[in-house]
């Protein structure tokens, strides 16, 4: 089931894979942005449907070790896999996909985003330190995919923060740049319709 209007730009990623494979998404504020399963679904048509929801930041499965197909889509964007110590339970994973707005239609897409529910779960505290502490103008999806990288709160919006400031001095001598080209243009443009005036003048 897809969720066209809670698309957000980074997403949480479960994968139960199979014959039937099923795949759920939530976004970081564990909000369900897709879950779908389909028979005989490649690793290719995966990522494709992965990457149109937004860019993955973890990948989940329910159970351990991690089957290789988990893997190597995590690989494939970069993001970190959530290890189990153990696999999900039956019960753990009814229990986890009891949240609001979640929907499934089988046990594949169940195990799916029980994955990536329990996944939130280990960064569900550090999330609400990050949405506390993060000030206006600064992106907190940002911030918050820095943390899951390893980066501390602070650090984090003190890149980003530096990354902005960065980013307007050059949009600024970009314009300075293109002012002081537009005025030569006029500049010899002038100068060019004067010399013309005067020859006319001179004539």
């Amino acid at each position: 089931m897809a969720y066209p209007h809670t698309r957000r730009k980074y997403t949480i990623v479960g994968i139960d894979p199979g014959t039937t494979v099923g795949i759920a998404m939530i976004d970081l504020n564990e909000k369900p942005v897709d879950v779908f399963s389909a028979k005989n679904y490649s690793i290719s048509d995966a990522i494709a449907r992965i990457e149109s929801h937004g860019t993955p930041l973890i990948v989940a499965s329910d159970v351990t070790p991690t089957p290789a197909m988990v893997k190597k889509i995590g690989s494939m964007f970069a993001a970190p896999v959530h290890d189990l110590v153990e696999s999900l339970s039956t019960e753990e994973k009814i229990a986890l996909t009891k949240g609001e707005g979640y929907e499934y239609k089988n046990a594949h897409e169940r195990d799916a985003l029980a994955a990536c529910v329990n996944a939130f779960k280990r960064y569900k505290k550090k999330f609400a330190q990050v949405q506390k502490k993060t000030p206006t103008g600064v992106n907190v999806e940002e911030v918050k995919a820095l943390v899951v990288k390893g980066v501390s709160i602070s650090a984090a919006i003190s890149r980003l923060i530096n990354a902005e400031e960065e980013r307007r001095k050059v949009t600024e001598e970009e314009r300075r740049e293109e002012k002081k080209s537009s005025e030569e243009k006029e500049s010899k443009i002038i100068l060019r319709l004067r010399g013309l005036l005067k020859g006319k003048d001179e004539r």
